[in-house]
């Protein structure tokens, strides 16, 4: 259970009960796909440089070096090569962290503790805006696909996909883009396949695998990395999930984590915080609050963006390789 630092950020309530979940599918890719799915390992890797740089260098290399008679690289390793960039950026900006950076021209610049490291992030979101593209498949029809709730608990799968739809990141060229997303709604799944107090999953289950099934056999992107970058958006209130964007935000300095055995003691754990850090958080909770707020259309740095962001990143850590590489 999160609790805010103070009653002036009660209109964010309604989006942490759904602790939203952007994630891509999992499955352990045996053609050496990498998936670093987790904060920590993504930011020891822009901390500590790690074998990734050396493997930048190489993937850069192969792509520019020339030879008597060059090799015509595919849309896909051009695609990488881009990537393989993004990634040096980060890295390069990364050595010189700054967490108090200003404002410019009325353009916010994320700084403070508030971030685990504001100057990767900042770099990290310019370069996604410069290149990340989506390709929302067109397959399936309302309301279980391209279609989801606006005004529910569970709205912000209906207001990304509808984002998504009209987006900037999204590109209607499969072959330019960098992830894919199945416009599956979880939330409309439950309304109208699922049966109420059945506990059978099985017929939403075989909804989902049908659906996947079609875009395998239609398209080559799904068997040429078995789903590693695809995704799909579900909400959930269940307890004991990450905290939502925990790979760029320092969630101690501006939020109180209670766990669930400890509900019963939440007022003394809040009157226990000193008046000075109470304010302190407060003050970070307030600039925080544009990561979560939705706004139509979408602007910088919110809860669509970041969204974004985070599937942007575990994008830039794996590589997909053409089937003919093997």
């Amino acid at each position: 259970m999160m609790t805010w630092s103070s009653n002036s950020l009660k209109g964010l309530w309604f989006i942490f009960p759904m602790l939203l979940v952007a994630a891509f599918v999992v499955i352990t890719n045996p053609q050496g796909s990498i998936w670093l799915s987790t904060s920590n390992q993504y930011i020891e890797t822009l901390n500590n440089g790690s074998s990734t740089t050396e493997n930048q260098k190489d993937e850069t290399q192969n792509v520019t070096k020339s030879s008597t008679a060059p090799k015509r690289y595919s849309k896909l390793e051009k695609l990488e090569a881009g990537l393989a960039k993004s990634r040096a950026a980060i890295l390069r900006e990364n050595k010189s962290w700054n967490n108090n950076q200003t404002e410019e021209d009325d353009q916010y610049i994320p700084h403070g503790p508030m971030y685990l490291n504001a100057t990767a992030f900042h770099r990290s979101y310019l370069e996604m805006e410069k290149k990340f593209k989506v390709y929302v498949y067109n397959e399936g029809e309302p309301p279980v696909y391209h279609f989801g709730p606006c005004k529910h608990t569970y709205a912000i799968e209906g207001y990304f996909i509808q984002a998504m739809e009209v987006s900037k990141f999204r590109t209607e060229d499969p072959n330019k883009a960098h992830v894919y997303f199945l416009p599956l709604s979880v939330t409309m799944l439950t309304q109208f396949i699922y049966v109420v107090d059945s506990h059978e999953w099985g017929l939403m289950k075989n909804t989902a695998m049908d659906y996947v099934n079609v875009i395998s056999q239609k398209y080559p992107y799904w068997n040429r990395s078995l789903g590693a970058d695809h995704f799909m958006l579900a909400c959930h209130d269940w307890d004991n999930y990450v905290n939502p964007f925990s790979d760029v935000l320092n969630w101690d300095t501006f939020a109180i984590t209670v766990p669930v055995k400890d509900i019963v003691n939440l007022k003394k754990i809040l009157l226990d915080i000193p008046q000075e850090k109470y304010l302190e958080m407060q003050k970070r909770g307030i600039q925080m609050r544009r990561h979560f707020e939705v706004n139509s259309p979408p602007n910088r740095y919110d809860v669509f963006h970041m969204i974004l962001h985070s599937i942007w990143l575990r994008r830039l850590n794996f590589r997909v390789h053409d089937e003919d590489e093997f």
